[in-house]
């Protein structure tokens, strides 16, 4: 069973979230409506590893392309912007 967050806590929660992926945990990792199951965000985290220093500091990602993880374990309070739109859709022929 997922633990659902508040939209707010996807920072926190997701970096106390541990996936097992290697030497590093570097990737895109994909959050899901706990309501609908539709998308909320497609979160970037980079270990730090291969940070570039330069005049700024730019994140890298370790390996490309980075490994895209669909998060089953936590899912965001709540439906969708379209699902909860309460305007219905009416089709024109």
């Amino acid at each position: 069973m997922p633990r659902i967050i508040e939209p707010a806590d996807i920072t926190n929660a997701a970096e106390e979230w541990e996936v097992e992926l290697g030497l590093c945990k570097c990737g895109w990792y994909r959050f899901y409506h706990a309501g609908c199951g539709h998308l909320y965000v497609t979160w970037k985290h980079c270990c730090g590893k291969n940070t570039k220093i330069v005049a700024t500091v730019k994140e890298r990602f370790c390996y490309t392309p980075a490994p895209a993880t669909n998060v089953q374990v936590l899912k965001i309070k709540g439906l969708c912007h379209e699902c909860n739109d309460p305007t219905p859709v009416i089709k024109t022929e």
